[in-house]
């Protein structure tokens, strides 16, 4: 069971922790742990995502081309 939840952001958490805490540290404190089997209970979500109208351009070779049948 979590006792106390501390978020560390900025100059506080590179000093304890260097550059790796850039991004902030989370220190969780948990009362006295009991004999017996740990349960962990993991959950996640994840998703793929593609752009809806996506266009061909041309590439060099091919705005040459058109650029000569434009004249």
């Amino acid at each position: 069971m979590i006792l106390n939840l501390e978020v560390l952001k900025d100059a506080s958490a590179s000093a304890i922790y260097g550059a790796r805490a850039s991004n902030g540290v989370v220190l969780i404190t948990t009362k006295q742990g009991k004999v017996g089997k740990s349960q962990i209970i993991f959950s996640a979500l994840g998703g793929i995502s593609t752009p809806s109208n996506h266009r061909e351009f041309m590439n060099a070779e091919q705005y040459v081309e058109y650029s000569k049948k434009s004249r």
